[in-house]
C-alpha cells in the first residue's frame, strides 16, 4: 500500500457515540433552561407578594379623606425596576413666586416688578392657556410666561430651564415659542406709531417740553450678535461694523420713554 495513500485517507469517525453525546449535551442545557425559568418565576411570585404586603400596610395608614394611596420609596425594593414617572424638583419657579423673594430680587430675576408681570399676564393668559386635548404635564401660563421672560432677561439655556421649571428640554423648547409668539401678538395693540396728526403734534410737544424741539420720536438700534451655518459664512452682508455676525435692531420711542415702532 502506498504509504502517502494511506496518509490522506480521513479517519474513521463513530456517528452513533457522537450523535449519543451531542443528545446528552443538548439535554443538559435544555435542564439547565429550565431550572433557571423555575427560579426565575419563584423569585417573581415572592417579590409580588412582598410587594402585595407593602402595599396593604400603606392602604391601611392613607388618608382616609382623600382615599389616596401613598407609596414610600421604600416599597421599591433592590433590583427591581422603578417604573414610576422621574422625580423633577423644581428650584428657582417655586420660591420665584414665595412670599420670602422681595420685590427687588424678582426685578433682578424677571426684569420687571410683581405688578408688571401680573399685568403681562393677564393679557396673554388666554394665549398660553394648553389645549384640552394636549396630552403629558400640564403648563401653566404662568409658568410659560415665567419661563419666555427668563430666556430674554439673561438668555438661559433651555438645559438650566428645563431643570428650573421641571420639564424636559424639548418642552421647554415649545414653551419658549409659545411664550413669544403671546407676546407679539400684543404689538398691535401697545406699540403703534404715530399715524394721524394730533398723535405727530403730540409726540412733538412732549418732546418740546423736554428741550428737544421739532422732533417726534427717538430711535436707536442694537447689533444682535446671530450663528450662521457652515453653508451661510462668508456672507458680508450680515457682518457689523463691529467685525462679527448680527442682525440689527431698531427701535423709536416718543418723548414719554414708550415703544412707538
Amino acid at each position: 500500500m502506498d504509504w502517502l495513500a494511506f496518509w490522506r485517507r480521513p479517519p474513521s469517525i463513530d456517528v452513533e457515540k457522537a450523535f449519543r453525546t451531542w443528545v446528552a449535551a443538548r439535554e443538559r442545557r435544555e435542564q439547565h433552561e429550565e431550572e433557571e425559568r423555575r427560579e426565575a418565576k419563584r423569585a417573581r411570585n415572592e417579590r409580588i407578594t412582598r410587594m402585595t404586603a407593602r402595599l396593604l400596610a400603606c392602604a391601611q395608614v392613607a388618608n382616609a379623606a382623600s382615599h389616596v394611596l401613598v407609596l414610600p420609596n421604600a416599597v421599591r425594593m433592590e433590583g427591581e425596576r422603578e417604573c414610576w414617572k422621574r422625580d423633577r424638583r423644581q428650584n428657582n419657579f417655586s420660591e420665584l413666586f414665595d412670599d420670602r423673594t422681595t420685590d427687588e430680587t424678582f426685578k433682578r430675576l424677571m426684569r420687571m416688578t410683581r405688578a408688571s408681570f401680573a399685568k403681562l399676564l393677564g393679557y396673554v393668559e388666554s394665549d398660553l392657556m394648553p389645549s384640552p386635548y394636549a396630552r403629558g404635564d400640564f403648563i401653566s401660563p404662568c409658568r410659560t410666561l415665567c419661563l419666555t421672560i427668563l430666556r430674554l432677561a439673561h438668555g438661559t439655556s433651555f438645559l438650566e430651564l428645563s431643570q428650573t421649571f421641571a420639564i424636559g428640554i424639548s418642552t421647554a423648547h415649545k414653551c419658549y415659542a409659545r411664550g413669544i409668539q403671546a407676546i407679539v401678538k400684543l404689538e398691535r395693540h401697545f406699540i403703534c406709531p404715530p399715524l394721524t396728526v394730533d398723535d405727530v403734534k403730540a409726540c412733538i410737544d412732549c418732546f418740546a417740553q423736554r428741550g428737544f424741539p421739532n422732533a417726534c420720536l427717538a430711535v436707536d438700534g442694537c447689533h444682535v450678535p446671530v450663528e450662521l451655518a457652515d453653508q451661510y459664512e462668508g456672507l458680508q452682508d450680515f457682518i457689523c461694523y463691529k467685525g462679527f455676525y448680527s442682525l440689527n435692531s431698531m427701535a423709536y420711542v416718543d418723548g414719554k420713554g414708550q415703544f412707538r415702532a
